[in-house]
């Protein structure tokens, strides 16, 4: 046992009397000593103590692992810095419990003799205690200082209020939240969100009256509510959460200053109440809560005050400014003036909002210099009358920063004083509102611009006002804008507008070539693409305009292209700079609002140029609309007239002398009258699409001899002289042979009606190349050079007098280019003006030249037959139709042939009298009462002993989806009316022929 020298008598009797436990071991790690406070840690006695190992007496563990420590042996104690103990360690008492202690070994030598170690050890069990108790604390003001900064940053703080108890729930092991707004119309709460309870018991909690439940009764306190041991408790307020299983609810009141504005609760099942620091943080939480409420409240009512444009730039973020500044959080640099030294402090971020780096130096010199000189004054005196005074501090103010760019400050301070001693010096904060007052200006400029627009200022003065719009935001720069337009070639850029741009380098760079490597401009029109080039002199763009450039001090140029709404170009904007600048974050966003500004300009003004050519184009559309209603009339009239003449005549000719002159002009001016019909009908059915080429591989000079045969008599009856050049070779074409005749016909039929009489008409077919060329070349009237680009045009026609002999309704040369369209190639006139004759030129694509194999059989044959040929046998027919002079007058025409006729008026009658009469062929009309054309020719098909019957539709309808419906009804033919009677014959001769025997 290691015993004290006789010098040392007094150790003992100090180691009994200190707090600390010390433990005495002797050279071989036994105990010889123990003071009261080392029995009363380890619950042992010196007596049972002594001459045991330190390790049994003090047993030692791991708090991390929870393995044994063994205590340090007396050479290790001596060897100090071999030692490695865990930092953490739990003494084991006599009863089990585990002490965590903080101790140390040291080794007791004596001349360099190592006589044994005293252990010193202590319980910080309590200083455990306070260090936890210290981090849940620093870990809820760290989730309240997120939580606040995310509340007061959102626009939607109820959304962040479910993301806040996710977080606290985590934090504090909760289970359900309730939060509450006042409804001032009902009178109570109005429940905003919870969490925690079924969509069904959430419905039962809708809405709270004042005083009801725990929430209606913290609202109407206006005080918290904790209600605790909730499973157990008969209080009638806390019925409600207990039946969602809840054991502890913490409600808050929601104050705005004295205002209550809602509650918001907080719930556990897991234990029966909470502890009165979780209290004080959720009491935290919900004031954040509120204030966040109510800055929400005061952005709404700013918003509703403020216009549309300040809402969306200035609002938000002076109302934010205004809060955050109010709570002293968000993006504020902190500053401190001692008076009077006007020594400086400041933070690292007040330092950014002058442009310095945090560890450069900043003097309150400093701060004067950067001053802009119209608000140095001003400053100055603030600054003074706040030391002076010792009222608050408050500027707006610009700056210059080291790079020359222009900032706007906001600073507030607060004089630091004592009573009775003047002011010691100002601590304030400053904020970098730079954005705000750009955005401010920046508005203002736009409404001043898009007031031009609407004002229908002229093109060159808002791009002007763009201009210095931009120029005016880098003001401090010394920057020139500039707006070049794309010229109507799309390839070079003209001049727009540059208010302050050297004009001698403006008229050097007007009609600039775009490119990949033309300048800026120019590369971002060719691009379609910004294009930022922070220098000039050595940026290969500008390889061949730098020296122009640098000639005029313009060192740098960025430029946007300006883009249409379907992508075009429309020109650039550029900004030019007298020193190299890189574009920053701002500058870019306002070069892109200057550009879609300037696009919306331009656009809106190419639409009103479209607009007036439109406006004008309806009123010349309306204006021979009117023309040809006019000439329509006179059209019709005419060959009314002369059917009601030749009407007249027969009915006063008593001896027969002018019938056949009669039926003559009777027969001409009814296919005049369908010409008319058919032509309107053409040119409709062309101009809505609706007509489909029965293409096939033909000569065209077979279908331009078809086509000189049907309008030979027109040419003989005006004793034209007709000459006819084609080649002998076979001129292919992939067409539609009626409608290629079409073509000819009318221009053959057009040459004719404005030709003289005795006149020249020459017609010729070539190939030329891989085209077919077909030309009509009349001496006649000739057209004037100005009206040759407006022939083809619906309603156009050469001679607009009212002496209009040759009659025609201008519609001939329309449907001749469509048709010529429809078949891949051009329709072209030509004239030397009045008198000198016209030329007419078709071409059409070459198809393979092995023609006869591909043509169709009997294409290019013509059908003759006489009345005698048709009709050597009498038929029987029905006529059906409910205009009875047309049954009257076809029933005596077919008679006069030797038919035995029947006639019927309605389509049920019809049904009848084929039942009664066996015809072999029925003439039927579509537009029937009661039961129409169709549902008579499919219900005759339908019944047996018709199989032959030959139903020949008789309709005033004729486009292709009425042939079609005909024939897919079961009609065999389908004849437009006003019908060709030789046509009709005709069909009934072959019937005739098909079937003799009937």
């Amino acid at each position: 046992m290691l015993k004290m020298a006789d010098g040392l008598w007094w150790v003992p009797t100090i180691l009994k009397s200190i707090a600390d436990a010390v433990i005495v071991g002797g050279v071989d790690g036994c105990v010889t000593f123990m003071n009261p406070a080392a029995e009363t840690l380890t619950g042992r006695t010196l007596e049972w103590a002594e001459g045991k190992c330190i390790s049994e007496v003090f047993p030692l563990f791991d708090e991390e692992t929870g393995r044994d420590v063994e205590p340090p042996q007396p050479i290790a104690a001596w060897e100090l810095q071999s030692v490695d103990l865990p930092k953490r360690l739990l003494l084991r008492t006599k009863l089990g419990t585990l002490i965590p202690i903080e101790q140390t070994t040291s080794p007791i030598e004596e001349n360099g003799i190592i006589l044994g170690t005293v252990v010193v050890f202590r319980d910080v069990s309590e200083q455990r205690r306070h260090e936890e108790s210290l981090r849940r604390r620093n870990e809820r003001l760290q989730i309240l200082s997120d939580a606040t900064g995310k509340l007061l940053s959102n626009d939607h703080p109820e959304a962040m209020v479910t993301r806040l108890f996710e977080t606290v729930s985590r934090h504090l092991g909760l289970d359900a939240y309730f939060h509450f707004m006042v409804n001032p119309e009902a009178d109570g709460l109005q429940l905003d969100s919870c969490t925690g309870i079924s969509e069904a018991e959430a419905q039962g909690i809708k809405s709270l009256h004042f005083g009801e439940a725990v929430c209606g009764t913290v609202a109407l306190l206006k005080k918290p509510i904790v209600a605790t041991d909730i499973q157990n408790s008969t209080d009638e307020k806390v019925q409600v959460a207990k039946s969602f299983g809840l054991r502890a609810y913490a409600c808050n009141p929601l104050m705005a200053g004295d205002r209550l504005i809602g509650t918001l609760s907080f719930a556990t099942r897991n234990r029966d109440r909470f502890s009165d620091d979780e209290l004080e943080f959720l009491e935290a939480v919900c004031h954040s809560v509120a204030l966040a409420k109510e800055r929400q409240r005061l952005m709404n009512e700013e918003r509703e005050r403020a216009d549309r444009h300040e809402r969306s730039a200035q609002a938000l973020i002076q109302s934010e400014y205004e809060l955050r500044y109010a709570l002293e959080v968000g993006r504020l640099g902190s500053w401190h003036v001692d008076f009077p030294s006007k020594e400086v402090r400041c933070s690292a971020r007040c330092k950014a909002d002058f442009g310095r780096g945090a560890d450069d130096p900043f003097t309150y010199n400093d701060f004067l210099d950067c001053l802009h000189a119209d608000d140095r004054k001003t400053v100055i005196e603030r600054i003074e009358q706040a030391f002076a005074t010792g009222v608050d501090y408050e500027a707006e103010y610009r700056v210059y920063w080291p790079d020359g760019s222009l900032h706007w400050i906001s600073a507030r301070g607060r004089p630091i004083d004592h009573p009775n001693e003047p002011t010691l010096g100002l601590v304030g904060l400053t904020l970098d509102i730079t954005d705000r007052k750009r955005n401010e200006a920046l508005l203002e400029q736009q409404k001043h611009i898009l007031e031009l627009v609407v004002l229908d200022s002229s093109l060159s003065e808002v791009l002007d006002a763009l201009c210095r719009m931009i120029e005016k935001q880098f003001e401090a720069e010394e920057m020139h804008a500039s707006i070049l337009l794309l010229d109507p070639d799309g390839v070079h850029l003209g001049y727009g507008v540059a208010p302050t741009l050297p004009k001698a380098y403006s008229e050097a760079i007007v009609g600039l070539a775009i490119g990949p490597t033309v300048g800026s401009c120019g590369t971002a029109a060719f691009l379609k693409k910004p294009v930022y080039v922070s220098d000039i002199a050595n940026d290969p763009l500008w390889t061949d305009f730098a020296e122009l450039a640098l000639a005029h001090g313009l060192r740098a140029c960025w430029s946007h292209p300006i883009l249409s709404s379907n992508d075009t170009v429309l020109g650039t904007v550029a900004m030019y700079y007298r020193h190299p600048r890189q574009p920053r974050a701002n500058d870019l966003q306002l070069i892109d609002i200057v550009t879609r500004m300037a696009t919306i300009a331009i656009e809106r003004k190419q639409f009103e140029n479209e607009l007036h050519q439109r406006n004008a184009q309806l009123i010349d559309a309306d204006r021979r609309k009117n023309e040809f209603l006019a000439m329509l009339a006179h059209e019709l009239r005419n060959p009314l007239s002369s059917i009601g003449n030749a009407a007249q005549l027969l009915r006063e000719d008593q001896s027969g002398e002018h019938r056949d002159w009669a039926n003559e002009v009777l027969d001409r001016q009814v296919k005049h009258l369908a010409r008319l019909i058919d032509d309107l009908l053409d040119v409709s059915r062309l101009t809505h699409g609706k007509i489909e080429l029965q293409r096939q591989t033909i000569d065209a000079s077979i279908v331009l001899d078809q086509a000189v045969e049907a309008v030979r008599p027109t040419i003989e009856q005006r004793g034209q002289k007709l000459t006819i050049s084609a080649s002998r070779e076979p001129l292919p074409v992939h067409a539609d042979p009626l409608r290629l005749e079409q073509i000819i016909t009318n221009l053959l039929t057009n040459a004719a009606k404005y030709t003289p009489e005795g006149g020249r008409i020459a017609v010729a077919a070539a190939r030329l190349d891989e085209t077919i060329v077909l030309s009509v070349k009349d001496n006649g009237v000739g057209i004037s050079p100005e009206r040759i680009p407006q022939m083809f045009e619906l309603f156009t026609q050469g001679d607009r007098t009212l002496a209009r002999s040759e009659g025609g309704l201008g519609i001939g040369l329309t449907i001749v280019k469509t048709l010529v369209e429809m078949h891949g190639g051009t329709v072209t006139a030509a004239s030397n003006g009045p008198g000198q004759g016209s030329t007419f030129r078709v071409t059409l694509p070459a198809a393979s030249p092995e023609i006869q194999s591909a043509r169709t059989p009997g294409a290019t044959k013509t059908m003759t037959a006489t009345g005698t040929d048709r009709n050597r046998q009498g038929r029987r027919l029905l006529v059906v139709d409910d205009n009875e002079d047309t049954v009257r007058s076809m029933a005596r025409l077919l008679r006069l042939k030797g038919h035995e006729v029947a006639t019927a008026t309605t389509g049920v009658e019809a049904v009848e009298r084929v039942g009664d009469f066996r015809p072999e062929i029925v003439l039927l009309d579509i537009g029937l009462p009661g039961m129409d054309g169709y549902q008579v020719a499919q219900k005759l098909r339908a019944e047996k002993g018709h199989e032959d019957l030959l139903i020949i539709a008789i309709s005033g309808y004729g486009q292709d989806e009425d042939r079609r419906r005909t024939a897919s009804a079961g009609f065999d033919h389908h004849l437009v009316k006003p019908i060709d009677h030789d046509a009709l014959l005709t069909l009934i001769g072959r019937s005739c022929e098909r079937n003799p025997t009937r």
